[in-house]
């Protein structure tokens, strides 16, 4: 097992407005990959109306699952 590693102590939101643009950004500390799908979709269910809802994970002691989704966000 690592000594040390970073992890989020505890759930979080924020929430910023970019040139009218709402971004909302939520996370959680899991300790599976089927536990961040599980949490990617219920703030999927939540911000159903959303434009996109991207996401990312990584999971594991040595970061062995990785995931990212731009949900079709635009580049630039």
């Amino acid at each position: 097992m690592l000594e040390r590693y970073k992890t989020l102590r505890e759930p979080g939101v924020k929430e910023i407005v970019i040139r009218k643009s709402r971004f909302i950004g939520h996370g959680r500390p899991v300790a599976s990959e089927a536990e961040a799908v599980a949490f990617i979709e219920e703030i999927k269910k939540q911000h159903w109306n959303a434009t996109h809802n991207c996401s990312a994970y990584i999971v594991g002691e040595r970061d062995e699952f990785q995931k990212q989704s731009d949900d079709g966000e635009p580049s630039g």
